[in-house]
């Protein structure tokens, strides 16, 4: 693969999605000597609130430790956020280049959709959530919109190309890191190298973190995000996350099971579109099963006769 590297622009992208572990994803990648990520979540594509720098300005700022040799990549979840940041595809082509290769995690969509209201109800930002799934899976519409695998890549396939995708399942990332990764670094045409696996990975919900009305306040000032935010390694990051942040509350209501049906019935036909698009034998996921299993956690938690 060619590097892009004297323009200061990725060679890669992990466009998400969300809540499908692109964070220990981040951590694996830059474990291989010629990567350098920098920055996790930059966002440089997407129109961020009082973001003055335009996005060349913030990757040449990311980038300007990488060696010669590396290539560079951006992860950033935003990227796979259809309706809500639109025209990404586009962007990255214009800003970018036409080589640029793209990957994408997935996870079954139920267990996404569901993670993805727990993550939400416990931000600080306008986009909070309510502890009320069942609320909000009908009324929200980015929960089942960003499980919505196959309409996030369309316009990467449009523009891109197939070819130039690597989608990576979840379930099989969580279950075997080490081959994982060894798959994505042969997408990106990179030396085999193996990497220690150390542990879990990130960002495990038992000790989510999230920032109250203050720290929020500094996060969104010019200084933080132009200046500190590039300037502070990720593992600081997350240590200073524990030190300042409180930890995240638990959900109270619990999905009733018209609410997993609702998250089915609106991904079953995006699921089988994802299958065909990638070109895969099998679907990703036996979302029958999945929803029954999921019926069958929610019995088990009860312990009553569910609401439908």
């Amino acid at each position: 693969m060619s590097s892009t590297h004297r323009n200061l622009v990725p060679d890669f992208l992990v466009i998400g999605a969300m809540k499908c572990a692109t964070t220990t994803m981040h951590q694996d990648l830059v474990k291989h000597p010629e990567i350098f990520c920098g920055t996790k979540e930059l966002n440089a594509l997407t129109d961020e609130p009082n973001r003055k720098q335009s996005g060349e300005e913030l990757y040449r700022h990311n980038y300007r430790d990488a060696e010669a040799h590396q290539l560079l990549g951006d992860i950033s979840t935003h990227y796979s956020m259809l309706p809500h940041h639109d025209g990404v595809a586009e962007i990255a082509a214009k800003t970018i280049g036409p080589d640029l290769k793209i990957i994408y995690l997935v996870r079954e969509p139920i267990a996404r959709s569901l993670s993805h209201h727990q993550h939400m109800m416990n931000e600080s930002s306008d986009e909070k959530m309510s502890p009320d799934v069942n609320f909000e899976i009908r009324n929200n519409p980015a929960p089942i919109a960003y499980s919505q695998y196959a309409m996030q890549l369309d316009p990467w396939i449009a523009v891109f190309g197939i070819d130039q995708i690597k989608v990576v399942k979840f379930e099989e990332y969580v279950s075997n890191r080490a081959a994982t990764i060894a798959g994505v670094f042969e997408f990106l045409e990179l030396k085999p190298y193996s990497i220690e696996i150390d542990g879990a990975g990130a960002n495990r919900g038992h000790d989510r973190r999230v920032a109250g009305k203050f720290m929020r306040r500094i996060w969104q000032t010019k200084t933080f995000q132009r200046i500190l935010k590039p300037l502070s390694p990720n593992f600081v990051r997350s240590i200073g996350r524990k030190i300042l942040l409180k930890k995240a509350s638990q959900a109270v209501v619990a999905p009733t099971v018209s609410t997993i049906d609702f998250i089915y019935e609106n991904v079953k036909e995006d699921a089988d579109r994802l299958k065909r698009l990638t070109g895969r034998s099998e679907p990703f996921w036996d979302l029958k099963l999945a929803r029954s299993k999921h019926v069958d956690k929610l019995s088990q938690n009860s312990g009553t006769e569910l609401k439908s």
